[in-house]
């Protein structure tokens, strides 16, 4: 299990609230972006821990 610190998880709120409010403001590019890099975020976090955890 990873252990995310708060500022893992403050990125991964605000990148998710940015996708949030583009889809609220009807700007659908903004919110598949956004949404898409916050996903991004937390695969490359897993893959970092994987690393880490094989070295």
């Amino acid at each position: 299990m990873i252990k995310y610190t708060l500022g893992q998880d403050m990125i991964f709120i605000i990148l998710a609230l940015i996708a949030a409010l583009g889809l609220l403001s009807k700007h659908t590019i903004t919110a598949i972006s956004f949404f898409t890099i916050s996903l991004l975020f937390v695969i490359f976090e897993h893959k970092i821990y994987d690393y880490v955890k094989s070295a």
